[in-house]
Formats: structure tokens, sequence, C-alpha cells
């Protein structure tokens, strides 16, 4: 990436200080870059750089939602772009990866779902002017069935009853990537949410407590014995989350247990979308082929909420 000219904006505009920073490039790909400039005087900030236009997507979103998420994420710095790149600005927080061990924590297990339900009661969320395109849910099946070799019982689960209880349901824009890899803990112990630039992708609600249970059960190898039955994996979600967190996101816990093959497809389907690795879509495919092999999950949705 050429990145010459963004960073020249940047020096101008007085956010980095090019002379009294010590700089660590913590990622870098052909399509992505971040650097941490490091600063006792300032403060320090972080540069993610795009070679499209998520990094305008990213800063749009965080300007919006900062207010809402106070303690969660933080305001963008300031947006840059020349014609090929863009590079947000954001203050630098300390923080190490969320990981399994820090879910035995009550609090954290609390944070995450005081997240869920501050991005689901977002003061005119669905009316605010989302940056990214959403998923179109007929782009969705063309996937499904090339993917998973659905029988006629799930293809009108995908087709025909999935579509009657999403009708019921408020739209309301999703992260889109809710799981370890986007979370951090600080020093305090407080959670940390980064990388938005999808937010607004998928815009059906419970699916980011989807992907993140998904992501909690693969690293705490229990995803096959927590969703061995549909009551199950209703008992595990309340048990370590509270039902508070159904109330808090306007679904009941059979209606998101009906969904959360669903949601799992659509996340696939996403990480196809933005040419994520395959192992990681390997692993979500694998996590829908098994619920559709259970008898007990079989019935559930042969049945449906009636």
């Amino acid at each position: 990436m050429k990145i010459g000219s963004l960073l020249s904006q940047v020096y101008k505009s007085g956010l980095v200080d090019a002379q009294n920073n010590s700089i660590v490039v913590t990622h870098m790909s052909d399509r992505a870059m971040k650097i941490i400039y490091f600063s006792n005087n300032s403060g320090s900030r972080l540069l993610k750089i795009y070679s499209n236009k998520k990094g305008y997507y990213e800063y749009e979103t965080l300007s919006f939602l900062a207010d809402y998420l106070k303690e969660y994420t933080v305001k963008p710095d300031g947006f840059f772009q020349d014609e090929q790149n863009t590079l947000s600005v954001v203050p630098y927080v300390a923080q190490r990866e969320l990981n399994v061990a820090d879910m035995a924590s009550p609090s954290i297990a609390k944070q995450v779902v005081d997240v869920l339900i501050c991005l689901h009661r977002v003061k005119d969320a669905r009316e605010i002017k989302l940056f990214c395109e959403q998923i179109n849910f007929a782009e969705l099946m063309p996937c499904v069935e090339k993917s998973l070799g659905l029988s006629v019982d799930y293809k009108d689960y995908f087709n025909s009853a999935v579509p009657v209880v999403l009708q019921r349901l408020l739209e309301v824009p999703q992260h889109g990537d809710f799981t370890f890899t986007n979370l951090g803990v600080r020093d305090n112990g407080m959670l940390f949410v980064f990388d938005w630039e999808d937010y607004g992708r998928i815009r059906w609600p419970g699916f980011d407590f989807a992907t993140f249970l998904a992501s909690f059960l693969h690293h705490s190898n229990t995803y096959n014995s927590a969703v061995g039955s549909v009551d199950s994996f209703i008992r595990m979600t309340e048990r370590k989350f509270g039902s508070g967190v159904y109330k808090g996101l306007d679904l009941d816990s059979r209606t998101f247990a009906f969904l959360f093959p669903f949601y799992l497809t659509g996340f696939m389907f996403l990480k196809k979308r933005l040419n994520y690795a395959d192992t990681i879509i390997d692993r979500i495919t694998g996590m829908i082929e098994y619920l559709f092999k259970s008898a007990d999950w079989q019935r559930f949705i042969r049945k449906g909420l009636n």
C-alpha cells in the first residue's frame, strides 16, 4: 500500500506528530494496515488504513455510535483519503484480545450483554444513514444451497419460515462481526469493541448475539454439547448471559433459537462475501451442519414457532 500522501495529510492536521512518536505497525496486508503512534504528549493514536472505503464506513459509524457506547468504544479524531486509500484516526486504547478465561467472569458476560442491548437500543438506529450495503436475503439462498446441500425441509425453513419470523421483528443494524477477535479487555477490566466497518450489513435483531455465541462456544470447545438439543442451548444462554438478554433484544428465547441456524448461515455468507479465510468459513459451515443433523433441531425447525 502506498500511503505517503495520506500520512502527509495526517501530519499536517496536527493529530499526529511525526517527530515525537514511536511507531508500531500492528497489522499489514495488501488491503489494510494499522499503525500505532505512541506519544507521551498529545495522546497516542491508532491509524487504520484501507485500500477501499472501509475507513470511511468506520469513521462515520463510530462518529455516531460512540456517544451511545461510551465506555465500550471511542470517537474517531479524523478521516483522510486519497485516490486509492482511506484512513481514520482514533485514540489508541491499550487492550488485549478477549479470551475464554475472561468469560468465567460474570462482569465480562454482563458487559457483553450490555453492549448488545445498547446497540439494540441506539436512538434512531433504524433511521440513521448506514454506510454499508445491506446483505440481500435473495443473494443468501444460492450460497446456502451450494454450501449445505439442503433437504426439502430446510429449504422450506430458509425460504418460507425464516422470512415470516423476520417480518415480525424490527430491523436493527448489527456490528456484523461481534466475536472474540473484535473484542478487547482493558487493564481496568472494561470491554472494548472495535472494527465497525461492517456495521449495518446485517440488520436482523439478535444476529450479533448469535455470532458471539458461535465464537464463545468455538473457543471454549463446548459447541457440540451446548447445542445438543434446543432446550440445552437455551438453558446455556440463560445460565451464562441471563434471561434478560432476550428481553433486551426484544426476542423470546425460542424465537432466537429458531433463527440461530439462519443467523449462522448469514454469518457464513458474510465471511464469504468479504473473502475471509476458508478455515473460518469451514468452521461456521460445520457448526450449521451439526445443527441440521441433530434430530432435536430437525423436529424444532419442522414444527416451527406455531
